[in-house]
């Protein structure tokens, strides 16, 4: 017994010198089986509880939890309507609310309903009501960075772009309206869609030609607001060139509209460069011209070393994420993200069965090297490098792949999955703000039964991060605490 007893305490003292490992605390929640729920979605602090919020179909629920992780309890949200449809969450600091969609007498509603960190309902009310077109419609949500406004909107097969925009702290509608664009259809032609702390909304539309087909297009940015209702109009030009991705990014700090991707001379799946933009958020003009960069043939060499003569360019990198700087500079993180359908003879008759499996075929996820380009805020290039991962899974929708940025004054964390698997190492790549970096190992799953969803994750301080684990329709919550 005592040699059972030793054994014990050695495989307690290896898992904690694991989860504790580079001034870093890793606490890991209960499990949740998901096997039937519809979504989820982690709310962060809401009072003294972390919450986690579950859609389960007729019932939405609430799990709590303390700073530790050690679940306190679950409760049932209660809406005055047994049928409504969850648009979604705006978490803040004592308070979440939840935007829903319903139907009563004949009347559909769109309504919000205010919940203290006990999920508590603590008042509802109606935001907008009409007769039809509003429960069957598919909303998308984006709160303000600062969380004090959220935007509901959708597109319909009217050419209809509906906006709502909700006040939080004076909890009333700050404004609605409908748009119709001229020659746009809005379902396939806008690109992107940013939302600021003043409710205003911008709206990337791509003109004339389709990103990647031709390079004699236009891109056109309108700016509505509660003041402006006609909107303030844009382009930007392609200047010729074939743009591969298009990345539009709003500095509140310095009130700025940034454009970013990737280019090449011609229709290729390579690029050759990155474009930008900058424009002044106060002073709009009609017409701009993307400025155009093309890589140092030593990045080239950096990112694929002795294959480097074979390649022309960056192939399949995306844009993956704009970071502002206080100085009105950016972090572009550009990332290698590939898929590839694997399709065999039975799959040929398994589109026109029931067979769901038979139907979706199979793809293998690639995500692997990342570039770190930082500009100065005139858009002169400060520093690039090249970080490595190779990262590859199959039929699992990439979720547990790519990176999580977190975010502090003074460094930029890139935590990612070493590979993709069920005994892995998760790590992280630590830049500060001249571009040294190194690269550090956070802890290991082995024997931990946990699988991190990082693109998932939220940052809910200055120096943690809330990360869902999910592992054979099992949920549970990992954080991790930077001391």
């Amino acid at each position: 017994m005592l040699r059972y007893r030793i054994k014990i305490i050695i495989l307690l003292s290896y898992f904690l010198s694991l989860m504790q490992a580079h001034g870093q605390q890793v606490s890991v929640s209960k499990e949740f089986n998901i096997r039937t729920d519809y979504a989820y979605e982690i709310l962060g602090h809401v009072g003294e509880n972390i919450l986690l919020y579950r859609d389960k179909g007729f019932d939405k629920m609430i799990s709590a939890f303390d700073n530790d992780l050690q679940f306190k309890w679950e409760n049932k949200l209660l809406f005055e309507h047994k049928k409504v449809k969850v648009i979604g969450l705006t978490p803040r600091d004592s308070l979440f609310s939840i935007f829903y969609a319903m139907k009563k007498d004949g009347v559909e509603y769109i309504r919000v309903g205010n919940y203290d960190g006990s999920a508590r309902l603590q008042d509802s009310l109606t935001i907008i009501e009409q007769e039809k077109d509003l429960v069957g419609q598919r909303f998308e949500i984006i709160n303000s960075e600062d969380k004090k406004k959220t935007l509901l909107y959708f597109t319909d097969h009217n050419d209809r772009f509906k906006v709502i925009v909700y006040d939080h702290l004076k909890d009333t509608l700050d404004w609605e309206e409908d748009f119709y664009f001229e020659g746009v259809d809005v379902n396939d032609d806008i690109f992107d869609i940013q939302f600021t702390n003043n409710g205003d909304v911008v709206i990337l539309i791509e003109k004339e030609n389709r990103t990647g087909k031709n390079n004699d297009g236009v891109l056109e940015y309108v700016v509505f607001s509660k003041d402006n209702r006609s909107g303030s109009i844009g382009q930007i030009f392609y200047q010729g060139k074939y743009l591969q991705d298009i990345k539009m990014s709003i500095d509140e700090e310095n009130s700025r509209i940034g454009f970013f991707g990737l280019y090449n001379e011609k229709k290729a799946k390579w690029s050759e460069g990155y474009f930008y933009q900058f424009i002044d958020w106060t002073n709009l003009s009609n017409q701009y011209e993307f400025e155009f960069k093309p890589f140092d043939p030593k990045l080239i060499v950096d990112v694929y070393g002795p294959n480097a003569k074979k390649k022309k360019g960056l192939n399949f990198f995306l844009v993956n994420d704009v970071f502002w700087r206080k100085d009105g500079g950016v972090i572009m993180i550009m990332e290698m993200q590939r898929q590839f359908s694997r399709r065999n003879n039975y799959d040929i008759i398994g589109r026109s069965s029931a067979d769901y499996y038979s139907a979706r075929g199979w793809v293998d996820y690639f995500s692997e090297d990342m570039v770190i380009t930082a500009l100065h805020p005139d858009g002169s290039e400060h520093w690039t490098e090249v970080l490595f991962k190779k990262q590859f899974s199959q039929d699992d929708g990439g979720i547990y792949a790519s990176y999580y940025p977190f975010i502090t004054p003074s460094r930029l964390r890139l935590i990612y999955n070493d590979e993709i698997k069920n005994e892995n190492t998760v790590s992280e790549y630590v830049l500060n703000g001249i571009g040294e970096y190194k690269r550090e190992s956070l802890f290991s799953t082995r024997y931990q039964n946990i699988k991190l969803r990082l693109m998932d994750a939220l940052q809910i301080s200055k120096n943690e991060v809330l990360i869902p684990s999910q592992k054979n329709y099992n949920l549970s919550l990992v954080k991790i605490s930077y001391n």
